[in-house]
C-alpha cells in the first residue's frame, strides 16, 4: 500500500505551517490563505485551516513517516533538538516492535497530533545521507483510524487493499491493514494512542488517498469508507 496524500484539519493553522514548514523543514508543494500542501519524501500532507473549513469539532489525529531503520537513534537526536519526544511511563522514547520489524519514536505537533518517525527493518536502509525532513523521510507510512467496530472496518479495508501482511484476524481493539510501505492502524474508539498519552482515539474528519493491487483509492470519514478512483 501506498499512502500518496493525507488530508487533515488544522485547528491552529499558522502554528501547524511554521511547524512542519520552519521547526522540522519539511518541503513546501503549494501554499494559501488556507491550506498547505508539504512534502513528506514521495507522499504528500495537505493541512486545511478548520475555521476557514467550518469545521470546529477537534480530535487528535495519528499518523506515521517512515524513515530508514538504520538512522532512527539519528532521527531521534534530530527531532529531540526541535520539539518534545513522548515517552511512556519508564521514560523510554524510542521503541522497538518485533511484529513489524520496526524501531520509532513519536511527537506532538500544535495541533496535538501524535506524529511517529519509523523505521522499518525490511525496508532499504539509508545510502549515508544526514538526517534531514526533506532528505531521509521517506513517505506516509500510517494513518490511524477510530472506529466503532475494528472487525467490522477491517473486513471492509481489505476488500478493497487484499490481505494484510500482518495477520488474518484482527484483535478486538487493534489491527493494520497493509504492509511496510503503508498501512492503516485501525482501533476501536477510546484506546489510548501509544506510548501512554492518556489520549483516546476519536474519529476525525480525515480524507486520504491510496494505492494498493494496482487501483487508486479514496478514503474518506468518518465514518471511513473506501472509494475507488477511477
Amino acid at each position: 500500500m501506498h499512502i500518496t496524500r493525507l488530508h487533515l484539519l488544522a485547528h491552529d493553522f499558522e502554528a501547524q505551517r511554521r511547524f512542519y514548514a520552519e521547526t522540522l523543514g519539511f518541503a513546501v508543494v503549494a501554499d494559501s490563505a488556507t491550506t498547505l500542501t508539504i512534502a513528506i519524501g514521495d507522499s504528500q500532507l495537505h493541512l486545511i485551516d478548520a475555521r476557514a473549513a467550518g469545521n470546529a469539532a477537534h480530535a487528535p489525529a495519528h499518523f506515521a513517516f517512515n524513515i530508514p531503520y538504520d538512522q532512527v537513534l539519528v532521527a531521534k537526536a534530530w527531532l529531540g533538538a526541535r520539539t518534545p519526544l513522548l515517552a511512556d511511563r519508564a521514560g523510554r522514547s524510542d521503541f522497538h516492535n518485533e511484529t513489524f520489524a520496526s524501531h520509532q519514536i513519536y511527537f506532538r505537533d500544535p495541533d496535538g497530533n501524535i506524529g511517529e518517525l519509523i523505521g522499518r527493518a525490511r525496508l532499504p536502509a539509508s545510502v549515508g545521507e544526514p538526517f534531514t525532513a526533506a532528505t531521509a523521510v521517506r513517505g506516509l507510512s500510517e494513518i490511524g483510524l477510530a472506529v466503532s467496530d475494528v472487525s467490522t472496518a477491517v473486513r471492509g479495508y481489505r476488500e478493497a487493499f487484499g490481505p494484510s501482511r500482518y495477520g488474518a484476524e484482527p484483535g478486538a481493539d487493534f489491527a493494520a491493514v497493509g504492509d511496510d510501505d503503508g498501512m492503516l492502524i485501525v482501533v476501536r474508539a477510546g484506546r489510548i494512542w501509544f506510548p501512554d498519552t492518556g489520549i483516546p482515539a476519536e474519529p476525525l474528519w480525515l480524507e486520504a488517498e491510496l494505492r494498493a493491487n494496482e487501483r487508486a483509492h479514496r478514503l474518506a470519514g468518518p465514518p471511513y469508507r473506501v472509494l475507488p478512483i477511477p
